[in-house]
């Protein structure tokens, strides 16, 4: 089955709480031993949500301990997620650029090269 959001395959799985049927990411399906149609249905079950901030805007966002735990940074999206790692990527290179010795050759991606 095709999510028409995406080109994504889908599959139909039946909620672990309520029995309600709903679509699924194949790929989302296949890690999960559980699946839980609402935020809701899952804490019903027992599954607790923690609120964190994005990373980027501040906005309100509810994840799993065990996320939380894999990672001290998080994001509301994935913009938000591009645009610390394009942040996090500039400040490399800056500091590259400054730690380069005057007369050296320095390479930014795979086609432009300059010396300092």
């Amino acid at each position: 089955m095709q999510n028409k959001w995406s080109n994504r395959e889908t599959v139909m799985v039946r909620c672990s709480n309520c029995g309600v049927e709903f679509e699924k990411l194949k790929t989302a399906y296949l890690s999960c031993s559980k699946d839980y149609c609402t935020k809701e249905c899952a804490g019903l079950a027992g599954i607790k949500w923690v609120t964190v901030a994005c990373a980027i805007c501040g906005k309100k966002i509810e994840r799993t301990p065990s996320i939380i735990a894999n990672s001290s940074i998080h994001f509301c999206g994935k913009k938000h997620s591009y645009a610390y790692q394009a942040i996090r990527l500039a400040k490399k290179r800056e500091k590259r650029l400054l730690e380069a010795k005057p007369g050296s050759t320095y390479t930014l991606g795979k086609w432009y090269k300059f010396i300092v």
